[in-house]
């Protein structure tokens, strides 16, 4: 199925579309190998790409991901949402951001908005410690969006440890910008 789609998708979810990466210094451009898509990494930090049962997945980090991490985002793009799991994409996000809303302190909570191909809405959050589980809390940004033709929906998560979010907000800002399908794919 991503190879039937040939066109570029640019997600700049804080205001929208946009036609470059910029990648400013600190940063390099890393490919999105699977979907010939990019986005600026700061340099050093780590990249993972890989496929689940129901789609693609890439994590940027700041620690090795093989080990675990704190500090980054992951990208997943998830195909055949409506037809997995019995509910529309919308319903699917909706829920998503349900569940976060039960467990988490709200930050920021924005609407839902038009990008053309996708509809986009997303929450910030600041998620507790986890029973038997992670012992700190997370401070998350969650963008999720979701096709109007196909049936397929983008979660796009950043995440670090709560104490330490002031020193990355601005990668995080940075990292906004995801070309997440390039120009040459299936080419």
């Amino acid at each position: 199925m991503i190879r039937s789609i040939i066109f570029t998708i640019l997600f700049f979810y804080s205001l929208g579309l946009n036609a470059d990466v910029d990648v400013p210094e600190g940063f390099k451009l890393q490919k999105l190998e699977a979907t010939d898509g990019s986005i600026a990494i700061p340099e050093g930090w780590y990249y993972q790409e890989g496929s689940t049962n129901s789609g693609i997945i890439w994590t940027i980090s700041k620690e090795d991901p093989k080990e675990g991490y704190e500090t980054g985002q992951r990208i997943q793009m998830l195909f055949g949402v409506e037809k997995g799991t019995k509910k529309s994409k919308k319903d699917f996000v909706d829920s998503f951001i349900q569940n976060k809303r039960k467990i988490s302190k709200i930050v920021k909570d924005c609407t839902t908005t038009d990008l053309g191909m996708f509809y986009r809405t997303c929450l910030e959050v600041v998620e507790p410690p986890s029973e038997g589980g992670v012992k700190k809390e997370y401070h998350i940004l969650y963008s999720l969006f979701w096709a109007k033709e196909m049936d397929l929906v983008v979660l796009v998560t950043f995440g670090a440890p709560e104490e330490e979010w002031a020193a990355v907000e601005s990668i995080a800002n940075t990292m906004t910008v995801i070309e997440l399908i390039g120009p040459n794919l299936g080419k």
